[in-house]
């Protein structure tokens, strides 16, 4: 990844690697417990150190794109699998990665 090897890197490297990369895994990895707005906010708040508020709009503008804004409230388990990895990629675009 730009022109430099990664399968090295390890400690802060990897991290700050993985800050500019958004992952959508194929098992989607949703937390069960969090709606889905709170699965996107979850690592804005916590990791990326976002208010609440701004973490909460980023959430639901990323929702509204992949076109999931009407089920923001509801939990993993009363979407379909296509509508989770929508979610899925809404969580993995919240954060503006690079890649």
């Amino acid at each position: 990844i730009d022109h430099k090897p990664t399968g090295q890197l390890s400690g802060s490297r990897l991290r700050q690697l993985r800050s500019r990369v958004g992952f959508v895994f194929q098992q989607f990895n949703l937390y069960a417990h969090l709606t889905a707005s709170q699965n996107i906010t979850l690592a804005l708040e916590h990791v990326h150190g976002w208010k609440p508020l701004p973490a909460q709009e980023r959430a639901l503008a990323l929702l509204e794109k992949v076109g999931m804004l009407e089920k923001a409230h509801r939990f993993p388990a009363e979407l379909s699998g296509g509508q989770q990895q929508r979610v899925a990629i809404a969580c993995a675009l919240a954060s503006s990665p690079q890649i």
